[in-house]
């Protein structure tokens, strides 16, 4: 799985760009009504499950070193902006 700035070739599994993506877009305009938007429904969610696997394997390792005094930066921007909408 790649974001939409990657090529859809073999091996790699980017989203399709001209139709809905996010996961609020079908929340709030009702069940995707093509494969393609079945497929980025999938990727959307996908990519929101491994974003927070990091997220929280990034976590106990902050919380790891903090503990044991070793001063190691790992966090993403994109962690801290998951956790702030969790």
């Amino acid at each position: 799985m790649v974001d939409v700035g990657y090529p859809n070739e073999y091996g790699y599994l980017s989203p399709y760009k001209s139709e809905r993506y996010d996961f609020q877009d079908f929340q709030y305009q009702g069940q995707p009504t093509s494969r393609e938007e079945r497929l980025n429904r999938a990727h959307s969610s996908f990519h929101n499950v491994i974003e927070r696997a990091f997220c929280s394997v990034e976590t106990k390792i902050e919380n790891f070193t903090e503990h044991v005094g070793i001063s190691l930066q790992v966090t993403s921007a994109e962690c801290s902006g998951i956790n702030d909408t969790t």
